[in-house]
């Protein structure tokens, strides 16, 4: 405790921090791998720390995969692929959701889970901000396409990317209009 503590206190909201580990530890079904994690690699920790107290988003997206916990030490795991590889992922994981509002929830999970990795390594100062743009860009090109297979459009359309997206810069506040 003393360790997570200090760990908390460098991050930008060490209450925010310290209240969703407190949720995140206390439901014992989450806990015991992020213990075990913790225990193999002290700087699962730190990182976990440093993105609680960062962001209410990022640690609710851990609150719902805790899987992704022990990746938080490792930037090669967190790396985000190709484009293509982007969407297989995602056509994967929405491959066995039957109707269009569970496609829908499964790609924003998808979505959710890959902003974590592009996150984890910019707050930890593993990604320079030319690279956070361009993978968070990268993201949105895999969300669009597979969205756009999902729709099956019977007429043809075009999306014309400007802006920050189409010089591949978002920033996490920026959407697809």
């Amino acid at each position: 405790l003393p360790l997570l503590l200090d760990w908390l206190s460098t991050a930008p909201d060490p209450d925010l921090g310290l209240l969703l580990l407190r949720t995140f530890l206390g439901d014992r079904s989450r806990s015991a791998p992020v213990l075990d994690a913790f225990r193999e690699a002290p700087e699962v920790g730190r990182s976990l720390c440093a993105i609680a107290g960062t962001s209410r988003l990022l640690g609710d997206v851990l609150m719902h995969n805790p899987d992704l916990v022990v990746r938080l030490a490792q930037p090669e795991r967190l790396a985000t692929k190709p484009v293509d590889g982007l969407v297989d992922s995602a056509t994967t994981a929405l491959a066995w959701r039957e109707d269009r509002a569970a496609a829908r929830e499964g790609l924003k999970r998808w979505k959710d889970r890959n902003l974590l990795g592009v996150a984890a390594r910019d707050i930890q100062g593993w990604a320079e901000v030319e690279h956070v743009g361009a993978d968070l860009s990268r993201i949105g090109d895999a969300v669009l396409e597979v969205a756009l297979r999902q729709l099956n459009p019977q007429v043809p359309f075009a999306v014309v990317a400007m802006g920050r997206y189409g010089g591949s810069e978002l920033s996490y506040a920026s959407d697809l209009d």
